[in-house]
């Protein structure tokens, strides 16, 4: 059975207490998905999971999420298109979010999805090392039991920069039957 990842890297400010400023964190959060055509019907179904789950854990921090500003490479399937400009203009309606969205040129990059994806599938081949992983959900299942997290940033490698820079990592599970037709 095939699966397909979405990676997307998330960026917000996080105090850890009310008496310290305001820092930036950075998380991942990971689509994982038995639909491969991995489209804009598919993007647009996760990332309405993502902005459901961040509102949340915002609202934890007595915070609020008003706006997403989204960077994307240009894919013309998942991004680049009508459906995508329609979805972005009718956030605030459905979901109460502001949504913008920002383009680097239209080709796969190096950005910060791009490390999670190489990130997902190296923890995929740990966890075939062990045992079969016959599907999207149980790849899912198996690393919600091995708790896979970024390592937070403590380590500096030798020229003084930050190993990782993410903090944390959501893992949400997308059923093909989950995606909606947007």
């Amino acid at each position: 059975s095939s699966s397909t990842v979405l990676p997307i890297t998330v960026h917000h400010w996080r105090r850890t207490s009310e008496d310290d400023p305001a820092v930036l964190w950075a998380s991942a959060c990971d689509i994982l998905s038995d639909d491969l055509s991995h489209d804009n019907r598919t993007v647009q179904t996760a990332l309405l999971h993502m902005i459901d789950h961040y509102k949340h854990v915002l609202l934890e921090q007595g915070s609020r999420l008003e706006v997403v500003h989204m960077w994307s490479d240009g894919c013309r399937s998942q991004f680049k298109n009508r459906n995508m400009f329609a979805f972005a203009t009718c956030t605030k309606r459905v979901c109460g979010v502001r949504f913008e969205t920002n383009f680097f040129c239209s080709c796969h990059g190096k950005g910060g999805s791009d490390a999670e994806t190489a990130h997902m599938h190296a923890a995929l081949r740990q966890l075939q090392k062990k045992k079969r992983i016959n599907s999207s959900k149980e790849f899912y299942e198996r690393l919600m039991e091995e708790n896979i997290q970024p390592r937070c940033v403590a380590a500096k490698s030798k020229n003084n920069k930050k190993k990782h820079s993410l903090f944390d990592r959501t893992l949400v599970h997308l059923s093909a039957s989950d995606v909606s037709d947007a």
